[in-house]
């Protein structure tokens, strides 16, 4: 990997004290020879071990998407 730049939006509740209701999060990884699987699982994994993801589950919908560019 050669890079990696990550960038948020959410959507927010003006009803409820501008509390989140929706996240969405996009990686972009630039690098050489990347494997779209790899990555796939990769993403997955840091999902399932994100702990700030893990404590919101439930309450705000988090939505990661992810765009490989081969050099």
């Amino acid at each position: 990997m050669e890079d990696l730049h990550i960038s948020a939006k959410g959507e927010r509740n003006t009803e409820e004290a501008e509390r989140f209701e929706e996240i969405n999060i996009h990686f972009r990884i630039t690098g050489k020879g990347l494997n779209q699987e790899k990555v796939k699982k990769a993403m997955a994994l840091s999902r399932k071990n994100c702990s700030m993801t893990q404590s919101v589950i439930g309450n705000i919908e988090v939505a990661e998407t992810y765009e490989i560019i081969n050099t």
